[in-house]
């Protein structure tokens, strides 16, 4: 299982092989759309969870750093 933090890094490693701008409102968006994809019935509880934290985390604590 991923932890928040895992997610988030994971979400700025693609961008970083997609050559893309490292941008707030990008991963943002990419992260809203893990969130979503969270909401399988494959996922457990807990790992849903960790999406829902990342969300939190990312929008909040990442957000000063990354503007």
């Amino acid at each position: 299982m991923n932890t928040a933090h895992e997610i988030i890094g994971c979400i700025v490693e693609e961008l970083i092989l997609e050559n893309s701008l490292i941008d707030y409102d990008i991963i943002k968006e990419r992260a809203m759309i893990e969130f979503i994809l969270s909401d399988s019935s494959s996922r457990t509880i807990e790992e849903k969870q960790q999406y829902k934290k990342m969300l939190k985390i990312f929008t909040i604590r990442y957000r000063q750093l990354i503007e």
